[in-house]
């Protein structure tokens, strides 16, 4: 019974979370607990139970976690006899990328105009811009400060300030 091999080096809360195939399971815990192998592991038991892995969502912090994961899972499934056919699983990324992937796909539901071709800014892509729009278009840096302007347009953007015309 090579599916329940996996088992065998995780604790009973893990256990108890990798066999759980109906709903969510949502896993905290301080680093180096256990929590991507205890993940790796369910994936791994919800393929073998017969689950699409077009059918599983599982987000991480980080791409290099997102990563160990499917490296683990395809390794896991190869062990346990599993024959593996360009294993896909899409839904396997950070919870950022998926956000994003998810925004992309339904943007036009929101109905603020925006359209699929929307880009997200890091801060200092952010910083350029500002940079960049205020030397184009000529502002006095005594009168428009960059550090000023950007924490204004900043503080716009999150709600700190209101915008009245």
């Amino acid at each position: 019974m090579k599916e329940l091999i996996i088992l065998k080096d995780l604790n009973d809360q893990q256990k108890e979370a990798v066999l759980s195939i109906d709903g969510p399971v949502f896993v905290v815990a301080g680093a180096g607990t256990g929590k991507t192998r205890t993940l790796t592991t369910r994936v791994v038991y919800l393929i073998q139970a017969g689950v699409n892995p077009d059918n599983i969502l599982t987000l991480t912090f980080t791409n290099k976690a997102a990563n160990e994961m499917k490296q683990r899972i395809s390794y896991m499934l190869q062990e346990a006899g599993k024959e593996i056919i360009d294993l896909k699983l899409k839904y396997m990324s950070t919870f950022h990328s998926f956000g994003l992937r998810f925004l992309k796909k339904n943007i036009e539901v929101l109905e603020n105009g925006l359209t699929k071709e929307f880009a997200v800014c890091d801060e200092d892509d952010a910083k350029k811009l500002v940079k960049e729009v205020l030397k184009e278009n000529n502002y006095d840096d005594k009168e428009f400060p960059f550090k000023d302007t950007f924490e204004k347009i900043t503080g716009l953007k999150v709600g700190r300030y209101r915008f009245y015309v």
